[in-house]
């Protein structure tokens, strides 16, 4: 007998102080723009818990170093950082992998 599959988040919930959203998660698109939700409250709050099934990560704006990169893909973490347990993701890794991998930025080749 095989064993059940998970199934893929529909939702993400975004939480902040005073509040929380949850966000549909039908597509790419929709990850699109769950990311710019994402990043309007991390603004707007400093920081915000972001929780798609089982994982969870912090979101800041601003606060990574420029030389910092993502530790999934190696690009660079741009605006904003998601704070897995395992380490910083930049947005096109982050609630995992829910968007398109054809987004990175890549670091320039030395």
């Amino acid at each position: 007998m095989n064993p059940p599959m998970k199934r893929q988040p529909t939702t993400a919930t975004l939480r902040f102080p005073g509040g929380r959203l949850v966000l549909p998660l039908a597509g790419a698109y929709d990850a699109e723009v769950a990311v710019d939700h994402v990043h309007a409250a991390a603004r707007r709050h400093g920081e915000v818990e972001l929780r798609v099934g089982e994982h969870v990560c912090i979101v800041r704006i601003g606060r990574s170093s420029t030389e910092q990169s993502c530790g999934h893909c190696g690009g660079f973490l741009g605006e904003a950082e998601f704070a897995h347990h395992d380490g910083v993701r930049c947005d096109a890794c982050a609630a995992g992998g829910l968007l398109a991998r054809n987004d990175r930025r890549r670091r320039p080749a030395a």
